[in-house]
This record gives structure tokens, sequence and C-alpha cells, in this order.
């Protein structure tokens, strides 16, 4: 193959423009000839080893020329690239190089995610936890893989998934994060607080309005309740209004002090408005 040819002579911008040719020819022939489609993508596929992507990642961490270069190789060769990824991610003798490998991935999340949620389940516990992080730089799309992730109990792949839905940052990202903060375990629970921090407050409006309208997630969790109804003010969030007015009430309940100060920061926050 031309491709071995031309990364022997170290020529990694020949290598992404013809990368980049079969990759177009393969897409043109897909609905006439799939066969040679297929053939194609599994040659450029062979090509993209485990050592190759650590050369390639190597070369991306040396600085804006090698970025400029790696990214190249890394665009033409496309989901191609994924199954060498997972590999050396997943190899414990590769693994501390392989941590270069995460950045550039991560900037090329879009293009590589279909190839590696396929890779999810039979990935090992770092490559895993890479994956996660990759997709948050996807883009809306994948938030039901990463709640799926959230549900597997191993409290760092939690925390990833947690960031990684706070990178993507949508609405609906925001509602699953809301839910594992009113449901999941401690060191989830603690993930999502800090991760709910980072959304934006049309995005994060509504899991707080139900986070705070949830009477039992406020008697159980009464100081975290403080703390959203404080970035609540920060933010000026505007639509939390009526659970807020549900929460004045607790100022009664002197025999719990926490609970007090809910009431008082609620009640602060609706004379505002």
């Amino acid at each position: 193959m031309a491709l071995v040819e031309l990364d022997r002579a170290r020529r990694p911008e020949a290598v992404a423009a013809w990368a980049g040719e079969y990759r177009r020819l393969a897409e043109t022939l897909r609905e006439p000839r799939p066969d040679v489609a297929g053939t194609i993508v599994a040659a450029l596929a062979s090509f993209c080893t485990p050592a190759r992507a650590q050369a390639l990642s190597e070369v991306h961490a040396t600085g804006a020329a090698g970025r400029t270069r790696a990214n190249a190789v890394v665009e033409a060769f496309g989901d191609a690239m994924a199954p060498a990824f997972v590999a050396l991610l997943d190899d414990p003798a590769a693994r501390n190089n392989a941590r270069a490998l995460v950045p550039m991935m991560c900037e090329h999340g879009r293009q590589l995610a279909p190839a590696l949620v396929a890779r999810l389940a039979q990935a090992g516990p770092g490559a895993n936890r890479a994956i996660i992080k990759v997709l948050g730089f996807a883009g809306p799309g994948y938030e039901g893989v990463l709640a799926e992730q959230l549900e597997h109990g191993d409290e760092h792949t939690g925390r990833e998934a947690v960031q990684a839905l706070a990178h993507i940052g949508s609405s609906k990202a925001a509602a699953i994060v809301g839910i594992h903060l009113r449901k999941g375990n401690n060191a989830v629970r603690a993930a999502a607080e800090e991760a709910l921090r980072h959304f934006s407050p049309a995005a994060a409006s509504v899991a707080m309005r139900d986070l705070l309208g949830n009477r039992e997630f406020v008697l159980r969790h009464p100081q975290i309740a403080v703390r959203l109804i404080e970035r609540a003010d920060q933010a000026g969030m505007t639509q939390l209004e009526p659970a807020l007015r549900a929460l004045v009430p607790f100022r009664y309940r002197f025999w719990n002090p926490a609970l007090v100060r809910v009431a008082r920061r609620a009640s602060t926050m609706v004379g505002r408005r």
C-alpha cells in the first residue's frame, strides 16, 4: 500500500492527503460498489496500528506544528483510527505514553465518537474513561450513552461521565446530571453538584427547578439545596420561583437549622423578584 511507503519516508502530509482521497473514494463507491468500498475502508483500518497511533500522539505533543500535522492525519483517516486508539489505551505497557493520545482524540471527538461508542462495551476501564472524556467533546447526541455509564457504579467512571455531560452543556445533559445529583451515591452526587455549576443558566434552570421542587431531596440534602439556591441567585435564574416559594415554610422548622437556612435563602431570592 502506498501509505506504508509514505509513512516510512516520514511524509505525514502525503499520508494524510492520500488517506483522505481513499476515504472519499470509498464514500463514492459505498452505494454502487459496497464490496470495493469495504475493501478500501478495511485497508485504511489495517494501516492504523497502535504503534502508528502512538507515534501520532507523540507528534501531536511536540507543539503547534506537530498538532497541525497529526490532526491532518486523524482528520483524513477518521473513525478508522478508533480501533488503534482504543487498543493503545487498553495496553498496560503503553498506558503512560498513551496519555498524550487523549487530547488529540478530544480534538476529533465528533468524528471519532460513533466508532468509539461501538467499543465501549469491550474496552477496559482506562480506555472506557478515555472514550467517555472524548464523548464530552463530541457535542449533543451522546447524553444517553453517558447516562448509561453513570449506572456502572465505578466512582472514577461516574465522575468522568458527569464531567463529559457538563462539557456537552445541553439541557438534556443538565437534566441527567440533576437526576444523579438527586439519586447518586456520595461520590457521584459531589461530582454532579460541581458539574451543574458549569452549565449555562438556560441549560441548568430546568434541572435546578426539579431539584429544588423535590421535597424529599431538600429534606435529605439541605446543605446542597442552599448551595443550589445561591448558584441560582448568582446566575439570575427567574424560572425557579414556584419551587422557591414552596421552600419558604421550612423557616418554621426551628429544630432543623439547615432547613431554616434553605427557607431563608429561598425567601431572600423570591423577595428580589
